[in-house]
C-alpha cells in the first residue's frame, strides 16, 4: 500500500471513473496494449533519437491508474498490469538512445561478441560494478556494445542517459554564446551538465582528440564528477589510452581508470563489411 494516495474526488467522480474503466474494457475491437518502436522528433520534426510508444488501451485501468477501497477510503494506485510497460517506455525515451538502438539486439553478431556480455555488464553496473571504456579503430562495434548495455540496464529498472561527445560540446558552447549575445551571464558547465550527473548510467559515445580549455573543463565537471560520485559510465572512443589521457587530462584519466575497465575492441571494420 506504500504507493497509494488519497483521492480528492467525490463518489460521483468515482462513478465516472468506474464507467470509464467499464467502457474501456467493453470497447469493441480495441487494439491490445503494446509497446511500439518509434522515432523521437525535435521541434522541427527532425528525427533525433530512438523512442518507444505505448499504444492501445489497458482493459484494467483508465490511463494507467485504477482505484480501490482501503478501510472505507477510496485510493488511487498505478495499474499493476500496464504500469511497468509505461514506466519502461518513459525510461527508454528519457535515455535518448541513437536511432539504431532499435536494431542492435536483432542484429547482434555472436562472432563479434557474445550477447550475454552486455547483459552481464549491465547487471554488474546496476550492482555498483566498474564501468567500461571501449577503445579501438572506428567501425569495430563499440557503440553497438554500449547500446546493448544501455538496453539491458533499462530493463533492469535503471535510468540511462546517452550523449555523443562532439554534439554535447557544440550544444553547451552554443548555450554560452547565446547568453553572451543577449548580455546574460553564461551558464556554468556544472549547471549545464547537472542532469547528466543524476542518470543511473551515463554513456559517452565517441570521445575525440580535439583539446580545448572548454572540453577540459567539461571532462572535469562531468566525467571526473561521476567518478567521484561512484556512478557508472560506459565510454567509447577511437583513441588509445595514451591519446585519451592527453585529451581528458591526467587527473580525469586517473579517476576514470579507477572507475572503468579499459577494453580494446578489435576485429574487422563492420561498416566496411556491411
Amino acid at each position: 500500500m506504500g504507493d497509494l494516495k488519497p483521492m480528492d474526488f467525490d463518489f460521483a467522480e468515482i462513478g465516472d471513473l468506474l464507467r470509464a474503466i467499464k467502457a474501456n474494457s467493453n470497447a469493441p475491437k480495441a487494439p491490445p496494449l503494446s509497446v511500439v518502436e518509434t522515432i523521437g522528433l525535435d521541434r522541427l520534426g527532425k528525427p533525433t533519437c530512438a523512442a518507444l510508444e505505448v499504444r492501445g488501451k489497458c482493459p484494467h485501468c483508465c490511463g494507467g491508474w485504477t482505484w480501490e477501497m482501503d478501510a472505507g477510503v477510496s485510493r488511487t494506485r498505478r495499474c499493476p498490469r500496464c504500469h511497468g510497460m509505461r514506466a519502461h517506455a518513459d525510461r527508454f525515451n528519457a535515455a535518448r538512445l541513437p536511432l539504431e538502438a532499435h536494431r542492435v539486439e536483432r542484429e547482434w553478431r555472436e562472432d563479434i561478441a557474445p550477447a550475454g556480455l552486455a547483459r552481464e555488464l549491465a547487471e554488474s553496473l546496476r550492482a555498483g560494478g566498474r564501468g567500461r571504456i571501449w577503445w579501438g579503430a572506428q567501425g569495430r562495434g563499440k557503440s553497438r556494445r554500449a547500446m546493448a548495455v544501455a538496453l539491458h540496464f533499462l530493463r533492469l529498472g535503471g535510468s540511462v542517459r546517452w550523449v555523443s561527445w562532439s554534439p554535447l560540446m557544440y550544444q553547451l558552447q552554443e548555450a554560452v554564446t547565446h547568453s553572451k549575445l543577449n548580455g546574460e551571464e553564461p551558464p556554468s558547465v556544472a549547471l549545464q551538465v547537472g542532469g547528466l550527473l543524476d542518470a543511473g548510467l551515463l554513456v559517452v559515445d565517441d570521445i575525440g582528440d580535439r583539446v580545448t580549455p572548454f572540453r577540459a573543463e567539461l571532462a572535469e565537471m562531468l566525467l571526473g564528477m561521476r567518478c567521484d560520485l561512484k556512478r557508472p559510465m560506459v565510454v567509447t572512443t577511437n583513441l588509445d589510452p595514451r591519446q585519451l589521457g592527453a585529451t581528458l587530462g591526467a587527473r580525469v584519466m586517473s579517476r576514470m581508470g579507477a572507475a572503468c575497465a579499459l577494453s580494446e575492441v578489435t576485429g574487422i571494420d563492420l561498416r566496411g563489411a556491411a
